[in-house]
């Protein structure tokens, strides 16, 4: 069998998102004098629902002081984009994608993600056009990202 295509992640892949979400959920907890349940968070990394883990509210029934999970949630909102704008594309990444153009393999992405998400941050790295096909979650049924093969 031959080899004719490359199928990429997006997050953790092509570019850290993952994080600098971390990151910020952390600083969050922290401020407020509590330590961020990493083993918990990780539960819901990538998509995959194995948790409802809500960070914003976790932390809003630990400090008991009238916490506002929305306002918890639209600063980690704010910090982690901005953390994450930041991001440039992993090592790596680069050099497969100009060995594919090489090859003449074809590339795709599959990604558990919303396209307004992978799309924005592909055309910001300059890396759109360097992907003949961009599958995410809109394009699938809801619950049908990974691990289903949907994707793919």
């Amino acid at each position: 069998m031959t080899i004719q295509a490359l199928v990429f992640d997006f997050d953790g892949l092509i570019v850290d998102t993952e994080t600098p979400e971390l990151d910020t959920w952390q600083a969050i907890y922290a401020g407020h004098g509590f330590e961020f349940p990493v083993e918990r968070w990780g539960q819901i990394v990538g998509g995959h629902g194995h948790s409802e883990f809500d960070a914003a509210s976790h932390l809003k029934e630990l400090a008991r002081d009238g916490l506002d999970a929305s306002g918890l949630r639209a600063r980690f909102r704010s910090e982690s984009g901005a953390l994450i704008l930041t991001q440039p594309v992993l090592p790596g990444v680069l050099d497969v994608l100009d060995a594919a153009r090489r090859l003449s393999l074809r590339t795709a992405i599959a990604s558990s993600s919303p396209h307004s998400w992978v799309d924005a941050h592909l055309a910001r790295l300059g890396l759109f056009d360097r992907f003949e096909a961009i599958i995410c979650a809109d394009n699938v049924p809801p619950g049908r990202t990974k691990p289903n093969a949907d994707l793919y």
